[in-house]
């Protein structure tokens, strides 16, 4: 998620979700991709929030892969500007947050463990 080539690779093997009901976005997307339900990904909520721990430097068998990351954000329609804005977060910017259509997001990023993400849908 933070390198470009990730960002590139993803986008070539990510197709967003063309038809989603207006609710339950996340569960959709979480779907499409195949996101493993386990530590790394947590739906929760009603399937109304998904949390979402990326890969950091000392994560040896935990953390998203970059592809996934990217997978769930173009289904969940993120807007380019806040993938950037995930992209650039700097462990020293503290938690940030961004809101879309019916999703906001906050997220946090650290060398050490990665883009940590948490997703909430609006009902």
């Amino acid at each position: 998620m933070v390198g470009s080539n990730a960002t590139a690779a993803a986008e070539s093997s990510a197709t967003p979700i063309t038809t989603v009901a207006a609710a339950y976005i996340l569960k959709e997307a979480a779907t499409h991709c195949g996101v493993p339900h386990d530590a790394d990904a947590k739906l929760g909520d009603n399937d109304t929030s998904l949390t979402l721990n990326g890969k950091g430097k000392e994560d040896l068998l935990t953390g998203l892969p970059d592809s996934m990351f990217d997978c769930i954000l173009k289904a969940a329609k993120t807007p380019d500007y806040v993938r950037s804005q995930m992209g650039s977060t700097r462990a020293l910017d503290g938690t940030q947050h961004a809101s879309w259509d019916k999703i906001s997001a906050s997220w946090t990023y650290h060398p050490n463990t990665g883009l940590d993400v948490v997703l909430n849908e609006a009902k």
